[in-house]
């Protein structure tokens, strides 16, 4: 009476099971039995998990497929100040130190036995993006070529740079942070100097 074997198909089934003994003459029972085949618990989330930013909220949502739900989420190896809600797989929290951590993410199910499945998943916590230079920049002669560096700390490289309020006849490298070019008219300007790092997000 053992029912055995490989299930190739997650579904419901109903089977109906009968069972004939030996007695002269022969007696038979049946029975409606429920069969419950659950797919197989997996994590697909690929690594890695989206960069944080020190000292910045940081919130990434670990996925499961297959097994019965609801899910129960535990988490080894997190960056200093994230944990992992064990009832949505949400990775929150506001990171305390710049790195590249794996953190071991696994998940169990309600299936009865319970399922439990497991994933290593890089985080990366980037420093805060920081313009250093210091104002005013060095100042310019009209009709002389000028350069100046604008310079950034923290983020993940490489930069991309961009400016506004520039004095006439200068630009700035969107690569380098170079500004440079040859000032057309005298005065004192403010610009406005933005930097984008690499990160993801950005």
């Amino acid at each position: 009476g053992v029912i055995s074997g490989t299930p190739t198909a997650a579904a419901t089934s109903i089977a109906n099971v009968t069972v004939k003994d030996s007695t002269s003459p022969q007696q038979t029972a049946s029975a409606n039995l429920s069969i419950t085949i659950v797919a197989p618990l997996t994590i697909p989330t690929s690594s890695p998990l989206p960069n944080g930013i020190l000292n910045a909220a940081y919130s990434a949502t670990v996925a499961a497929t297959g097994g019965t739900t609801p899910y129960t989420w535990s988490a080894t190896g997190l960056p200093a100040g994230l944990t992992i809600n064990a009832g949505t797989g949400v990775i929150s929290g506001t990171p305390t130190a710049a790195g590249t951590s794996t953190a071991n993410v696994t998940v169990k199910d309600s299936t009865n036995p319970q399922q439990t499945a497991s994933a290593n998943l890089a985080i990366t916590i980037v420093s805060q993006l920081a313009i250093t230079t210091i104002s005013p920049l060095s100042s310019g002669t009209v009709n002389v070529a000028y350069s100046a560096t604008v310079a950034a700390t923290g983020g993940t490289a490489p930069n991309t740079w961009s400016a506004t309020g520039l004095p006439a006849g200068l630009t700035i490298n969107a690569a380098t942070g170079v500004i440079s070019g040859t000032p057309t008219a005298a005065g004192t300007s403010t610009a406005n100097v933005t930097v984008k790092d690499s990160t993801n997000p950005q």
